[in-house]
């Protein structure tokens, strides 16, 4: 079984920035228990910097770690390959018993400096930044404050500066 779960209906806490597709949840019976199995997702583009995360109703969000991320340039997807083993990695129930349960998806979490939440920082960021630095714009300190001294100043436009032009952030 696959259905699609909206990350609406899930608590904030921990949740990733984005998660483009939503969760798939699957639920595969009929194994014998213990058994490891793999299931493949193919998502249309190339990510980077992609992370496969699960939503446990005891543990929260949490990264998951046996996925494989593959881009298919020939076809213009990326395959998630994920290795489940039942009672143990990737199955929620925790239950040795023939069944995993699965509530997933790819997670991708915004870089610090990109204020206009486009997955890139460029000038329009530092030009964002530059606006919550003076008083035109209302201050976000989780996008703005790159250095997290609380405040976004001077300092803050030039870092954002030198993350658009790709240069270190000291």
């Amino acid at each position: 079984m696959l259905k699609s779960i909206s990350p609406d209906t899930l608590p904030d806490a921990g949740k990733p920035d984005s998660l483009p597709f939503g969760l798939f949840a699957t639920r595969i019976e009929n194994l014998q228990p213990g058994q490891t199995v793999t299931l493949n997702f193919y998502l249309p583009g190339d990510y980077e910097n992609e992370t496969w995360y699960k939503y446990d109703p005891v543990k929260g969000w949490y990264k998951f770690e046996n996925v494989n991320f593959t881009y298919d340039s020939v076809n213009g997807y990326t395959e998630a390959s994920l290795i489940l083993k039942d009672g143990e990695t990737g199955d929620i129930d925790g239950v040795v018993n023939g069944i995993i349960i699965d509530p997933g998806g790819v997670g991708l979490f915004y870089q610090k400096g990109d204020i206009n939440r486009d997955w890139r920082i460029d000038i329009s960021d530092v030009i964002l930044c530059l606006r919550m630095c003076i008083g035109i714009d209302p201050v976000d300190l989780l996008k703005a404050d790159i250095n997290s001294d609380g405040t976004v100043d001077i300092s803050d436009v030039i870092l954002t500066l030198r993350l658009a032009i790709g240069l270190p952030v000291k």
